[in-house]
């Protein structure tokens, strides 16, 4: 199951047998990719379970929390806020558990609830897909002061004794976090001085999305950054990093990895090759190709055969506005350029949480850098690099905007070119046609995880 309702009667004590019966509790969850990931590990592992998504409001956690554990329920995670405030309730907790003071995954066995930190499992996988060199001399910075940033000071501190946290209100920080140092958000000498930075807030969660924890420009020193935020998968803090050269890591792998760690202590299994796989997919199913590139290109024609290849939906940008405000050109008369960028600007904005599409966006949609911002959440942006003379031969109809006197081809090419090599995630050359394209497109997205 993937959804909660307390209608369901989910407390109510459950008198099947030989069924496992998980849960994440929290206090918003309705964005959550957790009931998907269990799903899979269960047919994974051939294993008859379910798992749903239990929200709590913090004025019933205690109640509710204690009915959960009397409803024969096997196990649950617990995200924010919970992850400090589940403690007392348990009856015993794991060394890391304890260490850290932050419970992510709860065991229940023979009336007794132990819990554990898989967090710090899942926060040192997201370090090693991404080839983080972490080591005595690295200087990290972590945003937050909650549960996951603990969790991220531990795993850390095992490797460099350099470790600080971010905080608006440094004092209070203080007071919770005696044994790290609190450097304040308007210090901006010492945030410079940080080779990694870590976001272990909500900031930049779906559908805040606009957000970032600090500006890139303040973090002069770094060459790496994560965020523990994988709703989007990639946040705008990231894309900040990414442009000033960092290496990064967005939080999905966290999650997957975390999870089939949670399910080595509930069922006793082993999930080395299960996880590697999960994690693949994940990224994969939640990172839609987007098609930039000059109008004629072959955007459209390469993303509907692509989207056939990866059994995907395919939008096109400019269709989605021709079906609700009718031709371009017609906009383009009506309202001017400015008119048609801010209705793209609305469309594009639209489908900003869309997962598991093909894209093909307009020739002038990466003008806008908030358009680039907004596909890069969730997409890998792919330059389809066409010649000129590819592209005239593919303009039969001869009424796009601005290419009407094709003597303004070549000016319109140069002027963005360079914007397209700077927006784009990957390149690809001009393949003959857009069947091969599509093709060298797929081979080329197995290659980026």
């Amino acid at each position: 199951m993937t959804g909660y309702s307390r209608k369901a009667g989910f407390f109510k004590k459950s008198r099947r047998s030989r069924m496992g019966r998980y849960a994440l509790i929290g206090e918003k969850l309705s964005h959550s990719l957790s009931p998907e990931i269990h799903s899979r590990i269960f047919e994974k592992i051939g294993m008859d379970g379910t798992y749903e998504l239990v929200e709590i409001g913090k004025d019933r956690f205690c109640d509710d929390v204690k009915r959960l554990a009397d409803s024969g329920i096997d196990g649950f995670n617990v995200t924010i806020p919970y992850k400090n405030a589940i403690i007392p309730l348990l009856n015993e907790l794991s060394p890391e558990a304890q260490a850290i003071g932050a419970v992510n995954t709860v065991k229940i066995e023979g009336g007794r609830m132990k819990g554990f930190n898989t967090d710090i499992y899942g926060f040192g996988k997201m370090a090693e897909l991404c080839k983080l060199e972490i080591d005595s001399g690295t200087r990290a910075l972590v945003i937050g002061t909650g549960g996951a940033a603990k969790t991220a000071a531990y795993w850390l501190r095992q490797r460099t004794g350099r470790v600080w946290f971010l905080s608006r209100s440094g004092r209070e920080a203080m007071k919770k976090l005696r044994t790290f140092q609190v450097i304040e958000s308007k210090n901006e000498s010492a945030i410079g001085k940080m080779d990694l930075i870590v976001n272990c807030s909500p900031c930049g969660m779906f559908p805040e999305t606009d957000e970032s924890p600090i500006d890139a420009g303040i973090a002069k020193n770094a060459s790496m950054a994560m965020d523990l935020v994988y709703n989007p998968m990639r946040s705008i803090f990231l894309q900040e990093m990414e442009k000033k050269g960092c290496r990064t890591a967005g939080g999905l792998s966290m999650l997957v990895a975390q999870a089939c760690k949670a399910q080595e202590i509930w069922n006793g299994v082993s999930l080395g090759q299960v996880e590697k796989g999960l994690i693949e997919s994940f990224f994969h199913e939640n990172m839609n190709p987007v098609l930039v590139g000059m109008p004629g290109s072959g955007k459209s024609s390469a993303g509907r055969r692509l989207a056939g290849l990866l059994c995907r939906e395919f939008i096109d940008v400019d269709e989605m506005i021709e079906k609700k405000f009718g031709p371009i050109t017609e906009i383009f008369k009506s309202r001017g350029e400015k008119g048609f960028r801010k209705i793209e600007r609305e469309t594009i904005k639209s489908l900003r949480n869309r997962r598991n599409i093909v894209l093909a966006t307009g020739g002038g949609s990466i003008l806008d850098p908030d358009n680039v911002a907004d596909l890069k959440l969730n997409g890998t942006l792919i330059y389809l690099n066409r010649s000129l003379d590819s592209i005239r031969r593919s303009m039969e109809d001869g009424g796009r905007p601005l290419l009407k006197d094709q003597g303004d081809l070549r000016k319109l090419y140069e002027e963005r070119e360079e914007i397209y090599r700077q927006s784009a995630d990957l390149t690809v050359a001009d393949a003959g046609n857009e069947a091969l394209q599509a093709i060298e497109i797929q081979n080329m997205l197995k290659k980026i995880f």
